[in-house]
């Protein structure tokens, strides 16, 4: 990130915010940096997945640690608030100069491939506005954070308790991506 200053600057603001959050964007970005390596993408690419992974969740700076912090799936007022973290995402990136719209895309995505997607803004996929074009190569980066947040969260979070479900079943069950993906990410970091 020091390449982006005032992105890193934000970064380092949620660790103070929340430090249960920053450990997550570290997780999620060495798991997507490590899988992303193993399917042969070019070093350029793996910059890019591995930023676009520790900014996905920037836009939480804007949501209360008690929010964050609840041991169950915040309601109401509260869960309208943390499903606008990727708005509030988009513009902490875009007013902190970030001009690469890949990495945009790529930590803007991190909720298109899942059953419950609410990264729209007024019903409209806004990140697409992010994208220079919509590539096969940028979607299975995509992907992979998607992965790789599912897999960190499915480990990690608290209110993420589903009965006796697998980590690799809870992923399977909510995500809408490429499925042959699933294995291969849960093979690389069992």
């Amino acid at each position: 990130l020091e390449k982006y200053p005032q992105t890193y600057d934000l970064f380092q603001k949620l660790q103070e915010h929340h430090v249960a959050t920053y450990q997550h964007l570290v997780r999620v970005a060495l798991v997507t940096d490590d899988f992303a390596q193993r399917q042969g993408f070019s070093p350029e690419d793996c910059f890019k997945a591995r930023t676009g992974a520790l900014l996905h969740d920037l836009g939480k700076l804007n949501v209360p640690s008690e929010i964050l912090n609840a041991q169950q799936k915040p309601e109401g007022e509260a869960w309208e608030l943390l499903k606008k973290h990727v708005f509030f995402t988009r513009e902490y990136l875009l007013a902190s100069g970030m001009e690469d719209r890949d990495i945009l895309y790529i930590a803007l995505a991190h909720h298109e491939f899942q059953k419950e997607s609410y990264s729209r803004h007024n019903g409209i996929a806004w990140h697409v506005e992010e994208r220079r074009s919509r590539t096969s190569r940028l979607e299975n980066l995509a992907q992979i954070v998607v992965l790789a947040d599912k897999l960190d969260t499915s480990l990690y979070r608290k209110d993420q308790v589903h009965g006796h479900l697998a980590p690799q079943e809870k992923i399977a069950r909510d995500f809408t991506g490429n499925h042959e993906l699933i294995p291969l990410i849960m093979q690389n970091v069992a």
